[in-house]
Order: C-alpha cells, then sequence, then structure tokens
C-alpha cells in the first residue's frame, strides 16, 4: 500500500503543485480588486484547485492500468482503495493549509476585509470541494476517465436538488451566520463523515468485484 501512496503522491507533486500556487496567486490578486463584491469568486478559485488535484490523481488510470499494477504487487483490494483514500486526506490538507496562509496574507494585506467573512467562503468552498472528492471516487473506479463527468453530473443535480428541497431556508441563512457557524460545521463535518464511509464502501465493492472478474 505504501507504494501506492508514493506512486499518487509523486503524480500529483508533478502535476498539481504549479497549478495550485498560479491559482492561489490569482486568488489573492482576485481578492484584492474583486472581493468585496464578488466574495465567492475566491471560493470558486479553491474548488478549480481542488478538482484539478482530484483530475490528476486519476489521470493515469486508463493508461497505466493501476489495477494490473496493483495485481502484480499483490496489492489486495483494501489496500488500492484506502492508499487513494489517505491521498485524498492528504491533498485536501494542503487545500485546507494553502487557503489558511490565503486568508492570513489578504487580511496583512487588505485589513478592510473581514477575515470572518473571508474565513466562511473559504471553509464553505473547501467543504464543498472535499464533498465533490468522496462522492466522485466510486464513480472513477467504475467508469474511468469519463466518471468524473458523470460524478460531477450527478453531484450538482443531487446537490442543487437538496439544497431547493430538501435543506430548510434557515439552515442555510444560519450557514453565512457568524452565531450559528459551530453547530453547521459540525453538522457539515457529520455528513461529510457519513459520505466518506458510504463512499469507501461503494469503492471496495467496485475494487473487489473487478479483482474477481
Amino acid at each position: 500500500m505504501l507504494g501506492l501512496i508514493i506512486k499518487d503522491i509523486d503524480q500529483l507533486r508533478h502535476l498539481w503543485l504549479r497549478p495550485l500556487v498560479l491559482l492561489a496567486g490569482l486568488a489573492i490578486l482576485a481578492a484584492g480588486v474583486f472581493l468585496k463584491e464578488f466574495a465567492p469568486m475566491v471560493g470558486a478559485i479553491i474548488i478549480m484547485v481542488s478538482i484539478y488535484g482530484l483530475t490528476a490523481l486519476f489521470v493515469d488510470d486508463d493508461r497505466t492500468r493501476w489495477l494490473d499494477f496493483a495485481k502484480i504487487a499483490r496489492e489486495s483490494a483494501t489496500a488500492i482503495v484506502l492508499s487513494r483514500y489517505i491521498v485524498l486526506v492528504f491533498l485536501a490538507g494542503i487545500i485546507a493549509a494553502v487557503a489558511s496562509a490565503y486568508t492570513v496574507v489578504v487580511h496583512l494585506i487588505f485589513p478592510n476585509i473581514s477575515t470572518t467573512e473571508l474565513a466562511i467562503v473559504t471553509g464553505a468552498a473547501i467543504m464543498l470541494s472535499l464533498l465533490m472528492y468522496f462522492w466522485a471516487i466510486p464513480f472513477f473506479y467504475q467508469f474511468g476517465q469519463k466518471g468524473y463527468q458523470y460524478g460531477m453530473v450527478a453531484f450538482f443535480i443531487l446537490f442543487f436538488g437538496s439544497v431547493r428541497v430538501l435543506i430548510p431556508e434557515q439552515y442555510l441563512k444560519a450557514f453565512f451566520d457568524r452565531n450559528h457557524l459551530d453547530r453547521v460545521l459540525w453538522q457539515s463535518g457529520l455528513g461529510l463523515l457519513v459520505l466518506i464511509i458510504l463512499s469507501l464502501i461503494v469503492s471496495l465493492t467496485i475494487v473487489r468485484r473487478r479483482q474477481t472478474q
């Protein structure tokens, strides 16, 4: 499993680091020019970085035949799937660190910008990107590179459908209310944990089935 983790991290280092630095710089520039009027733009840029990181992680899956590689290395389905989830946690940590540094730098350069508002926007973007991550992984394992498109279409249909139909309006207002941030973060974190567990179970099922074919 360690070899699979090292392979994925090395792949990310080559394909993802430069775009991350570039987009982080663009985010700071956008904050200086547009943040007052278009704060969600910053969150959108962070999501762009996150999605690019996910596609970079899976970009060679079809070409290098990761499943054949894993069979030759005699890795179990559990090791194959867990290694990728561990790398994704590592990736999420980098994104969170960049977002935190970005918040501090923007506040130092533009003291008039509220760090609370900035933290809410970036935090919401990170949470949304993590939901995208763990939702999309089973689609990648099932459909390969096309799984990205399938997963994103299904995600946005369900996400915006649930926001419109299932999530109470007062909850959405509370998400941006400083007085209710603790409760909203706890509930969002719990929902993310449930999604990670379900995603892991589905991914394990898909990989085990493919190994026995």
